[in-house]
């Protein structure tokens, strides 16, 4: 997107639709993963993918105009892509086996310290590649360090979200798969609406100007998810959050990629061997 659409207002206008639909694609997955578990079955949330991704290929060769051929290929990174798999697969399947077995356990404790290590080899082996996954250098610049870390924390806070809720909304309220995807669909209008006033707002302003409201609106919206009691409803206990921490995401999700292309002149920098 970033070579694509020309620095301004298509460029941000391109950020906010991806954001949109990156955020928004969540909640609507929710809610067609419930249409699908209690009409068609829980194989069909997997199966799902297959003409999605079928249709996506499709549509590439018609809607991504090619790049030139570069003078030079560089080679694929290989090992890194090897070390980032198998050091975040780790790191998840330690994680997700905790029910079985204890934080405390041996089998955890060696699950999460091959992780680390194998973590930390892709760390020494990115900055080693000439052509690597992860520029290291990139990370040097504090919009670039800012964006990673509020994407990663605001990712964490709404996926983690979206399974705690929906397990209060079936085992607590009572609610069905397909009621409870639908009890979502606020969401992604939240999401939506943030995500285009934040467009317009960054099409003249710094990316702050919406960051901090929504980081603000989505830090309030979560922590109201942390109050929600057995004694609880719908409208109090899920729609009003869920539109708080929504509209937050929606205003940070488009800025924060702008605010990390600001680092593009250390971007271009860091592509010279050695940096």
């Amino acid at each position: 997107m970033t070579t694509t659409f020309t620095e301004g207002r298509a460029r941000v206008r391109a950020l906010g639709v991806w954001s949109a639909m990156n955020a928004a694609g969540g909640a609507l997955g929710v809610l067609a993963g419930g249409l699908l578990t209690e009409y068609a079955g829980w194989r069909w949330v997997m199966l799902i993918n297959l003409p999605i991704v079928a249709a996506a290929l499709a549509l590439v060769p018609a809607g991504v105009p090619a790049d030139a051929r570069p003078g030079r290929r560089e080679r694929l990174d290989v090992p890194g892509a090897v070390l980032a798999t198998g050091g975040i697969g780790l790191l998840v399947f330690g994680v997700v086996r905790t029910d079985a077995h204890g934080w405390a356990s041996a089998a955890t404790l060696r699950t999460l310290a091959a992780s680390a290590v194998l973590l930390a080899l892709f760390v020494l082996v990115e900055g080693r590649t000439a052509a690597p996954l992860v520029r290291l250098g990139l990370l040097r610049s504090r919009w670039v360090a800012g964006a990673n870390v509020l994407v990663f924390l605001a990712a964490a806070g709404q996926f983690a979200a979206f399974y705690f809720v929906s397990l209060y909304m079936q085992e607590v309220l009572g609610m069905g798969a397909a009621a409870t995807g639908a009890a979502f669909l606020p969401f992604t209008v939240g999401v939506v609406a943030g995500t285009v006033v934040a467009t317009r707002v960054s099409s003249s302003r710094s990316p702050r100007a919406s960051l901090v409201p929504g980081t603000l609106l989505a830090a309030a919206g979560l922590g109201w998810f942390a109050l929600i009691s057995p004694d609880g409803g719908v409208a109090v206990d899920v729609l009003g959050p869920s539109v708080l921490t929504s509209v937050g995401l929606g205003l940070v999700l488009a800025p924060v990629a702008a605010a990390a292309r600001r680092a593009s002149p250390r971007t271009r920098r860091a592509r010279r061997p050695g940096c």
